[in-house]
């Protein structure tokens, strides 16, 4: 038992000097897009968490290149062309990735980044069913 515990109390020291960084993965995003839905894509690809990173002309079709986290691109093509009536079309391949925001490094963090626990109804019990520690 001793042993456990000092095992556990080494990894919590080292853990706590190597200072860890939650890292999340970045996409590179190319969007073909024709000139009249070109500011219906750039407003959605420059969300809080995106950035662009260029336009190129190419005939009568836009190319934006931008960069955007993994969660934010989950739905994207489909957003894409409902936004565009089918007639953009998009790449989406990892780039790199980078420390994400509001980890427990971040200085900056906002009290909005921690989701509140609801409690339960009175009278509810929560669902979850919690077993009796072994007596033995």
């Amino acid at each position: 038992m001793a042993f456990k515990i000092a095992g556990s109390m080494a990894i919590k020291e080292a853990v706590r000097r190597a200072k860890p960084v939650l890292l999340e993965p970045i996409m590179a995003v190319e969007v073909v897009v024709p000139h009249e839905y070109k500011n219906a894509v750039m407003g959605d690809l420059n969300s809080p968490r995106g950035r662009i990173e260029g336009m190129d002309l190419r005939g009568a079709t836009q190319i934006i290149k931008a960069l955007a986290p993994l969660p934010e691109m989950f739905g994207y093509a489909s957003d894409l062309r409902l936004r565009t009536q089918g007639r953009a079309t998009c790449s989406i391949h990892f780039d790199r990735y980078q420390p994400r925001p509001g980890g427990p490094d971040d200085e900056d963090r906002t009290a909005s980044a921690a989701v509140p626990r609801t409690p339960a109804p009175k009278g509810k019990d929560s669902g979850v069913a919690l077993s009796e520690p072994d007596k033995g």
